[in-house]
């Protein structure tokens, strides 16, 4: 009778961990994974010339094809349409008349969306952005030290995606300190917008001897500056997008923007800390990409070097040996 009389045991749904929103770590997972893509397209389209020095030909003869297919997906998502990016395997433009750019722009906007919405709901955002501009660091003098160490090496991140993702949460973290109310993050984030069209609008310059407009380069043969203040000065271009420089740029201004504007997010829709998605709709089929969402600072790091390694072993077992 007693057994009859029990309540009936509620259905339970996996618990999220503390602190922790589904669609914010989905989310964020899903743009980590599709960057890892892209540069994964990366090393083994061109993984052969940069590791072996060498156009195609001296690769096993299926994998030809593999790295051709592998540029065409790279240059497409990463060159505007029109645009034009030299061939190495027969040394001829390959023309993209694509729109898949659209792609890169909106899945690196979407994770730099999404950081600045978890500032709000972390409580040390400060510590966070120092750790990243230190790993972000560490990892451009590695690869520096690397391109001189090694011949077919050839790889400088000066401002890359963590050096300008760090540098946002730090001025974040400064400006929430004085100003943490909703709206004024609102204003911040219309200047900075204004401030971008700005940049955008003045950057591009059109290049004489291909008829495209880009933001231009700087020390493109790594030479020495000649003063101090010529450096202050390019580092001032760098820093807000005037010029561009190395391996993986983003600009720190337009990455700072996209964090302020998911603070704002985070600020108002999220201010409850909560998730927003009913607890039957976060079952188990999404845990690997939430996983993936909560490590990605640790998958940016490493992921290259695995891509690196399965490209060494692809190429021993097809008989061509690394050069040393």
């Amino acid at each position: 009778m007693d057994k009859v009389l029990a309540p009936a045991r509620a259905i339970s749904h996996p618990k999220e961990k503390r602190g922790r929103i589904f669609e914010v770590d989905f989310l964020r997972g899903v743009a980590i994974v599709l960057m890892v893509l892209l540069h994964f397209c990366y090393t083994f389209g061109y993984g052969p010339k940069d590791f072996y020095d060498t156009p195609l030909g001296r690769e096993p003869e299926w994998y030809i094809p593999v790295a051709r297919f592998c540029r065409f997906v790279f240059c497409s998502i990463t060159q505007p349409k029109g645009s034009s990016v030299l061939d190495y395997s027969d040394k001829a433009l390959m023309n993209f008349n694509t729109n898949l750019h659209c792609l890169e722009i909106f899945w690196s906007g979407m994770f730099m969306f999404l950081a600045g919405l978890s500032c709000t709901l972390s409580k040390n955002n400060i510590k966070r952005g120092v750790q990243i501009f230190v790993v972000a660091n560490m990892l451009s003098m590695v690869l520096e030290l690397l391109s001189d160490l090694i011949d077919v090496f050839d790889m400088h991140i000066w401002c890359g995606i963590l050096h300008a993702l760090s540098l946002g949460i730090i001025i974040y973290s400064i400006f929430d300190h004085f100003f943490p109310k909703w709206w004024h993050t609102l204003i911040a984030f219309i200047l900075l917008t204004i401030a971008v069209g700005f940049i955008i609008s003045n950057a591009y310059v059109l290049n004489p001897n291909t008829g495209e407009r880009s933001i231009p380069s700087i020390w493109p043969e790594r030479t020495p500056f000649k003063t101090f203040g010529e450096f202050m000065e390019n580092m001032g271009k760098l820093l807000t997008g005037f010029v561009r420089q190395g391996d993986d740029y983003f600009s720190p201004v337009l990455v700072t923007t996209a964090i302020f504007g998911g603070a704002c997010v985070g600020k108002t829709v999220y201010k409850k800390k909560k998730s927003l998605l009913p607890s039957w709709f976060k079952g188990r089929w999404g845990k690997p990409i939430c996983f993936v969402g909560r490590h990605t600072l640790f998958i940016y790091v490493t992921h290259q070097i695995v891509a690196a390694l399965i490209l060494i072993i692809v190429m021993s077992i097809g008989g061509v040996p690394l050069p040393l």
